[in-house]
């Protein structure tokens, strides 16, 4: 039965279509003419249906005729027979030319059938038709599909020839490559041309950049040239590869050839020997280096041996050993050190004498270094400076305390100390641009962290203080360069003994630990076991090498660059001090209070529920063990600082005099140089604005911008709508309330804003910093549109993240936190404000701008949050035995738009409040006894606390007693269904079918939970929604039984929290809005009175950041230390999910976290409201 290609409506019947497309005036009803409704079916009988597609013109060659080739096809039921095909050049019905037809016998229906002409010679630029039937002569159901067309354009074809000026050449040769394209089509094409040399086993060596040919004409050809140089290639064989791709990038052809790169000079090696100082006392250690090079191209170097000698100014032996080097392969080389101790020799000069033996006992390289051992009090005294005070303000005085130790015979007598002050922010003009003091204060003063690829840069690595080892290289390297130095990256892999490493990530004990921090860290490594035990490991690794003054002054000096010296900054050892393990010396009876609080409320475990829970009891509990900890501390060490409390890090110092030639380490392989990290190696962040889900679906992006953490990271990002035309600034500026455009002094709490969404046009505007990176789209006020967010890794390459989607008139600030909120952004986030807020007062907004106001304010809360989540990961990380090193995270913070919609169109935009959403937030996780249960257990406590502060937070930083409002989260909408008796869920796969249909919540939540629990997870949920403050909900927790982790969710799709009925932020809003639309630039009173009042509020909060924060008296931070404790020992029952018992502690903690102990989180954060008693430990 044949049909129509035609389909309108839902609701579609025939008869209120015609064939051509038009709606008839009137519509008949179908029954009575056909006897049909909505069948779109033609009932008078059956019917061909025929068509054409995928037509393609087919070039046979260089002046040879072309190819017509059509599919003809019969959709309909009914056999054809003698069925014509027509090709013509031009529209047929336009006077098109006619090339030429085909017969098609027999076709049955439902089957197609191509069709081909040959010999077919074009008479014009005209494009190309192909007709069925064009005289009409076959019943068919339609004819609107029996015509198809192509502009004149036929199969791109062409040739490639590779060929190389020679067939073999040396090391460092110079190379010239060519490709020689023909197109051997008729049609003039575009081509490109891709090269690249592999090895004999099919391996990439190098990749050239692609070689565009211009429009080349049907027989031409066109010869292309590329440079090489051979380099330290290996000897070998290697083949030329030329691949010659169309505009689309398929390959056409492919040609090959063959090279051979042959050994240069005869196989030699060298030596080079140094020790770490020039001079040293009579009882010093002296540390000798011996760098071993294969200076050939192809050889390898085996079973070699290092013998060194040591002899004094007559040649008389003092000492000899032997060093393993073993297989130096072509063209690499290895470093072996050893200490020779000097147990009081006579002073004099002494000679180091080396000699590089292969397995035969042939000398293959020497070297000698002579050094002088005095009794000089230079080289027998050390020492080291405390000061009095972390923190200092400008004009105040400092107490530093110098220790000297006099390690020599001779006796110290009264000498002048030079003290050094180094300036944070002009290192170069205090470190003497001396390449050894340069090494000396970034190791001894940038803490290393265990991640992979470039993620802070120089300057965020300076202002943190951390960093990995790109990170705290691109340091080294910028302050070499700002001291006139030459320097430049290495890449390799290198050898590092397991016991250091494990000093080198965290100060661990177990070598598997070690290798998990490294793993989750990203960076690339591969255990070496000896006997059954980790022995050492290989480690892809980046150093720094600098062109100094290495002769003679080894740069203590820097005239003029002799020597390339590699040097690793990011390479250190620590000293730890272990703290009062208040765990295990004043355990809390988690079980205990665990089944007394089992016994007072009502469980019911077939349903997975439990209700009634008491929050005094887990306060009565919490209050008698903070009095524990009280007097056992205070037993210990009355005047105990945190650090007395938690345990220090410190930074071993090098104290090197001179630089040493060689790496600490071994070397494996020596990989390339450059001298700026390259992209690949750099981790980046993109944003994406969609204008819809559907934009989003298909890729279709209003705009898209990313860049390097190390530029975005810390920086205020904000996503922002500005009106289109001055018609819509009209708009906007009539329709708020009269109170906000008068005058006069008003009360906020009065008004009530909503703009007509329909009238208003905005574009969409992306800014760093104020600066406009990215713009485009015209959207209506209150359009709901579609973004994403992606982080790339240099190991796992772009990870993308939706959104909530954004609201086309709200405000949205975007915040990085690469590797841990810097102290100096903190205060500089706070002086901003400061500055904004007497801007303010004095009325003073000529260069104030929507990003001024609102960006400032938001940007300060998420990066307050990030700062505050930092700290309290420190601290938390420490009691629960953890290893933790924060990655790569972000989020938002936005003043929400909510349209009305009626009929799919936004009616009334209102501004209800501010949206907290942190998309990712991640940390290297690892126990310190390697022990899952540990990490599960940690990890879950880590999300509770994690999702608890992002209502903390906004509500400390924008509500007080005059201006009140509550945030939202999941962890609070769950607290507070429990107290009020609510029954809290525990759903899973097995009791998923019987709990779901108790709830009373959002459908879509409970398709969300169905789904989780049928992936094996498990979700927390309350029977009902809640109310707080102008929000209704419900909050959900989506936990992985195998880590802990958990999506922590509001009903809405939130990812985080939201905060309803504060003034401060729909008003912030609303005038952002206001003086964006009016052509005055300075609001009035009223409305400076309110924002100088929202901008307070945020200045209120101070941020105790100091990297020396263990020398705080810890009854700063008691309150919080307490918690913890507590939550350590109390979560230890629930490392694994446990049904019912798992949601008590859960939900027992959710609690303490909601209605009790927001400053005892708060104080380990270090910040406090300005009226808070803990403020003294800031003044003192």
């Amino acid at each position: 039965m044949g049909t129509r290609a035609l389909w309108n409506q839902h609701a579609y019947h025939i008869n209120n279509i015609e064939d051509d497309g038009t709606i008839p005036a009137e519509v008949a009803p179908s029954w009575l003419q056909h006897g049909t409704y909505r069948v779109n079916q033609f009932p008078d009988g059956e019917a061909a249906d025929l068509t054409v597609s995928n037509f393609e013109a087919l070039d046979n060659g260089t002046g040879q005729p072309l190819s017509l080739r059509v599919r003809m096809g019969n959709g309909g039921m009914v056999t054809t027979a003698d069925v014509t095909v027509a090709f013509y050049q031009g529209d047929p019905s336009v006077s098109g030319v006619l090339i030429g037809t085909t017969q098609v016998d027999t076709l049955l229906g439902q089957r197609f059938v191509d069709v081909e002409l040959d010999g077919v010679t074009l008479v014009s630029t005209d494009p190309l038709y192909a007709v069925v039937d064009p005289d009409g002569a076959v019943p068919e159901c339609s004819r609107s599909n029996n015509t198809v067309w192509i502009p004149v354009r036929a199969n791109p074809l062409g040739q490639i020839a590779v060929a190389s000026d020679a067939a073999s050449y040396e090391a460092a040769s110079p190379v010239s490559l060519t490709a020689t394209v023909t197109n051997t089509g008729s049609f003039e094409t575009d081509y490109t041309v891709k090269l690249h040399v592999e090895d004999n086993t099919g391996a990439e060596v190098i990749a050239f950049t692609p070689l565009p040919v211009v429009p080349l004409a049907g027989g031409a050809s066109a010869v292309l040239t590329q440079a090489w140089h051979t380099g330290q290639t290996l000897v070998g064989n290697y083949l030329l590869v030329g691949v010659l791709l169309d505009v689309d990038n398929h390959e056409l052809s492919r040609s090959t050839t063959a090279l051979t790169i042959h050994a240069g000079a005869d196989a030699q090696a060298a030596l080079r020997l140094t020790t770490d100082r020039i001079g040293y006392h009579t009882t010093a250690t002296v540390t000798a280096d011996a760098l071993v090079r294969n200076l050939t191209s192809n050889a390898l170097l085996t079973g070699t041996e290092v013998f060194v000698q040591l002899v004094d100014a007559s040649g008389t032996n003092v000492s000899t050993t032997t060093l393993r080097v073993g297989d130096v392969a072509a063209g690499g080389q290895r470093q072996v050190a050893t200490q020779i101790a000097l147990e009081a020799v006579p002073e004099g000069t002494y000679t180091l004498m080396a000699e590089l033996r292969d397995a035969g006992g042939t000398v293959l390289a020497a070297d000698q270094f002579s050094f002088d051992v005095t009794e000089n009090l230079r080289l027998s005294v050390q020492g080291h400076v405390a000061a009095a005070q972390s923190e200092i303000e400008a004009g105040e005085s400092q107490q530093c305390t110098d220790t000297l130790s006099n390690l020599g015979n001779l006796p110290l007598r009264v000498q002048p100390v030079r003290q050094l002050v180094v300036r944070l922010d002009d290192e170069t003009l205090q470190l003497n641009n001396a390449p050894v003091e340069i090494y000396n204060w970034v190791h001894d003063n940038i803490e290393f962290m265990p991640t992979y690829g470039s993620i802070q840069g120089a300057q965020l690595t300076l202002e943190n203080l951390k960093g990995n080892a790109f990170d705290i290289a691109s340091l080294t390297i910028a302050l070499m360069r700002a001291s006139g130095i030459h320097a430049r990256y290495v890449m390799g892999t290198v050898r590092l003994p397991i016991a250091r490493v494990m000093n080198w990530v965290g100060g661990v004990t177990d070598p598997e630990v070690a290798l998990q921090i490294l793993g989750q860290g990203g960076i690339p490594h591969v255990a070496l076991v000896q006997g059954g035990r980790v022995e050492a490991v290989n480690l892809e690794h980046i150093w720094v090498e600098v062109w100094i003054d290495f002769e003679p002054s080894r740069g203590a000096q820097h005239r003029q660059g002799d020597t390339w010296v590699p040097m690793d900054t990011a390479w250190k050892q620590y000293q730890y001090t272990e703290g009062l393990d208040v765990r295990t010396n004043v355990p809390f009876d988690a079980e205990g209070f665990f089944d007394q609080v089992r016994t007072s409320i009502q469980v019911d475990e077939t349903a997975g529920t439990m209700s009634g829970f008491d929050p005094s009891l887990y306060a009565q509990q919490l209050n008698a063990y903070q009095d524990q900890l009280n007097s056992f501390i205070e037993g210990q060490n009355p005047n105990a600082t945190v650090g007395d409390v938690m345990g220090t890090k410190r930074i071993i110092p090098a104290q090197r005099p001179l630089l040493a030639s060689t790496l600490p380490y071994g070397m494996v392989v020596r990989g390339g140089t450059f001298s700026q990290i390259p992209a690949h190696l750099r981790h980046q962040f993109r944003f994406v604005l969609y204008a819809s889900d559907f934009d989003r679906t298909f890729d279709i992006p209003v705009f898209s911008f990313s860049g390097g953490l190390p530029q975005l990271a810390g920086q205020k990002m904000t996503l922002s709508f500005a009106p289109q035309t001055q018609a819509d600034r009209d708009t906007i500026h009539n329709s708020l309330p009269p109170e906000l455009t008068g005058e006069d002094p008003f009360d906020p709490s009065t008004i009530s804003v909503a703009l007509p969404g329909y009238q208003v046009r905005v574009v969409a505007e992306l800014r760093v910093n104020g600066e406009v990176v990215a713009t485009g789209g015209r959207f209506t006020l209150g359009q709901v549109l579609a973004s994403t967010s992606a982080l790339y890794d240099p190991r796992q390459g772009w990870q993308e993240f939706d959104n909530t989607p954004p609201v086309a008139g709200e405000y949205r600030v975007i915040g990085v936190d690469a590797a841990g909120v810097t102290p100096a952004k903190i205060l500089e986030i706070q002086d901003q404000l400061l500055a904004s807020q007497a801007l303010l007062e004095a009325q003073e907004l000529a260069n104030f701008d929507n990003d001024g106001l609102a960006g400032d304010l938001l940007h300060s809360g998420l990066m307050n949050y990030f700062a505050s989540h930092d700290r309290i990961d420190r601290v938390v990380s420490v009691l629960n035995g953890m290893i933790t090193y924060r990655q790569p995270s972000f989020g938002s913070l936005t003043l929400k738009a909510q349209p009305l919609f009626l009929f799919g169109v936004p009616i009334l935009v209102s501004f209800p409040g501010v949206e907290l959403d942190i998309t990712r937030l991640v940390s290297t996780i690892v126990s310190e006894t390697s022990s899952p249960l540990e990490q599960f257990s940690y990890v879950l406590q880590s999300g509770v606390r994690q999702f608890a502060m992002e209502h903390l937070i906004p509500e400390l930083l924008y509500t007080d007693e005059a201006n009140p409002g509550e945030a939202v989260s999941a962890v609070k909408a769950l607290a507070v269904a429990s107290a009020q008796g609510q029954k809290i869920y525990t759903i899973t796969s097995e009791n998923a079918d019987q709990a779901l249909p108790e709830l009373n919540i959002d459908p879509n939540v409970t398709d969300e939970i169905r789904h989780a629990a049928a992936a094996d997870k498990f979700v927390i949920v309350s029977e009902n929604d809640v109310s707080i403050g102008g929000w209704s909900g419900v909050g959900y927790i989506i936990v992985d039984p195998a880590t802990g982790a958990g999506a922590y969710q509001i009903s809405g799709g939130a990812n985080g929290a939201y905060l309803v009925g504060t003034l401060i932020a729909m008003n912030i809003l609303v005038l952002t809005v206001a003086i964006a639309s009016s052509t005055s630039p300075v609001p009035n009173k009223g409305r400076l009175a309110l924002l100088a009042l929202a901008l307070h509020i945020a200045t209120t909060i101070h941020a105790v950041n100091s990297s020396n924060w263990e020398t705080f008296d810890w009854k700063c931070f008691a309150s919080g230390i307490f918690h913890v404790a507590a939550v350590v020992a109390f979560f230890s029952l629930f490392t694994v999910p446990t049904g019912i018992n798992f949601t008590i502690g859960f939900i027992m903690f959710s609690l303490e976290l909601v209605l009790g102990i927001e400053l005892d989180i708060l104080g380990l954060v270090g910040i406090f409201v300005s009226s808070d008693p803990f403020q003294n430990c800031i003044s003192q």
